[in-house]
């Protein structure tokens, strides 16, 4: 017993000092909205959400839940990933209605001189007059609310803890949050062909640089490609489990991540090359025009 109070004691010791080295509250500048009306908010739960509305949003609020549904199953199958814990939505008339909030808003820790975002599992979304849009947020945000409970846990305590621990880079979260809530588009291609051709980037973490997004996306589409949608979910599964991204490939490939960068810059050179000599190229006398 003595030893097991020992313990307790020298744990609760550190856990105390941990915090108060680690939680030092700071919130970006302009962050403090000023809130200049005050609403009636009422809730409307499906079984994945919990969406909270003001009244004369009760219609939007059942489209919302309605679509959030269809799209939560989706999510869940590309993500392989299920949460017990509802996703609260809250939906805002317009824009200048969003812009007021105070919820969610994003909290950094500093820890040991590094500075460390938590997020809200929230997902805040606005009407612009489209439906689309709106459910292009919900989509969105679901997405990114299941990725950060896989990646992050979904208790507190888990959120802070990994949070400080857990250091993935951007393209990688932003990556696979991109490739869960859309497919690889002609829009995306496009972006990626041009900066390919171009000769911006010269390796994926170039292209990290300035567009991590497109990047991090473009990188699961071709894990997808090349090992199978699994591949992509037990990587996210086995980084967060060993609290690193390129040990997370190394068990999921036998590789390390610079050898799999290097096969998705040949995979979509060769692609984009070869795209380029199946064009056309007009002959002399097709260019030539007739004046007279």
């Amino acid at each position: 017993m003595k030893i097991k109070t020992l313990y307790l004691c020298a744990f609760c010791a550190l856990f105390t000092i941990y915090f108060a080295q680690a939680q030092l509250v700071n919130t970006n500048f302009g962050q403090n909205r000023l809130q200049h009306e005050n609403y009636k908010w009422y809730r409307y739960e499906s079984p994945h959400f919990a969406v909270s509305f003001s009244e004369e949003l009760e219609q939007m609020a059942a489209y919302i839940a309605e679509t959030a549904e269809e799209d939560y199953a989706q999510l869940k199958s590309i993500l392989e990933y299920d949460t017990r814990n509802k996703i609260e939505i809250i939906i805002y008339a317009d824009y200048s209605d969003y812009l007021q909030n105070n919820i969610g808003l994003y909290t950094q820790v500093v820890n040991n001189g590094n500075t460390t975002k938590l997020f809200s599992h929230k997902i805040l979304t606005y009407f612009n007059g489209s439906h689309q849009h709106l459910r292009a947020q919900v989509r969105e945000g679901t997405a990114r609310a299941l990725v950060n409970r896989m990646i992050y846990g979904g208790n507190l305590q888990e959120i802070v803890q990994n949070a400080v621990l857990l250091q993935l880079p951007v393209w990688f979260t932003e990556g696979v949050v991109a490739y869960a809530t859309e497919e690889w588009s002609e829009e995306k291609d496009d972006a990626l062909r041009e900066a390919f051709l171009g000769g911006q980037y010269s390796d994926f973490l170039e292209l990290c640089k300035s567009r991590p997004a497109l990047a991090g996306q473009s990188m699961f589409h071709f894990i997808s490609q090349k090992s199978g949608a699994s591949a992509v979910s037990n990587l996210v599964y086995l980084s967060r489990t060993y609290r690193s991204a390129e040990t997370g490939f190394t068990y999921v490939f036998g590789t390390s991540f610079y050898a799999v960068a290097n096969e998705w810059f040949e995979f979509y050179q060769r692609r984009y090359n070869a795209d380029n000599e199946n064009r056309k190229i007009p002959s002399k006398g097709e260019l030539d025009i007739d004046t007279r």
